[in-house]
């Protein structure tokens, strides 16, 4: 089926235009959360307008109240002692422990070592001088290979 159009005249319809309804969602430290519908052009301050204005533990200082609001958007007002948002991921890098120079309590920061292994590195470290290896670990009674395997990256001997 073939539709013909009334008007040769193309109808655009372009969002935040005069006359088109447009919604936004406003939720967090306002006074009455929920959708809204605007018209044209709006900021993020007066789609909180919409939703009552700020709630009395709003944080304003993490909300950019100047920012442009787009058609289907949803605004989010923290309340005070919200964390900021950021975009970057912070990844905590694993100690290194050395096993020639660890004490007994960084011995134990490895998964799978207790006071009692860390005691013997301790013993072994004495009994050698030094520790050349990762593998002289394996001599310890209780450290299997598969323990080793385990913490290897995480180990050093300097």
């Amino acid at each position: 089926m073939i539709i013909e159009p009334r008007s040769s005249v193309p109808i655009e319809i372009t969002p935040g235009a005069i006359g088109n309804k447009n919604k936004v969602a406003v939720y967090g430290a306002v006074q009455t959360p929920g959708i809204y519908e605007y018209e044209g052009s709006i900021r993020v301050e007066d789609a909180v307008a919409l939703a009552g204005g700020l709630a009395e533990d709003a944080d304003a200082a993490f909300s950019n109240l100047t920012g442009w609001v787009n058609d289907g958007e949803t605004i989010l007002i923290p309340t005070s002692g919200f964390p900021e948002p950021t975009l970057t991921i912070q990844v905590q890098e694993e100690v290194k422990i050395n096993l020639n120079t660890a004490d007994k309590n960084e011995l134990m920061s490895l998964p799978g070592i207790g006071e009692k292994r860390a005691a013997e590195i301790m013993k072994l470290r004495e009994n050698k001088g030094k520790i050349t290896y990762k593998e002289e670990l394996l001599e310890i009674q209780g450290i299997s290979e598969k323990l080793l395997e385990s913490i290897y990256d995480r180990l050093i001997v300097d």
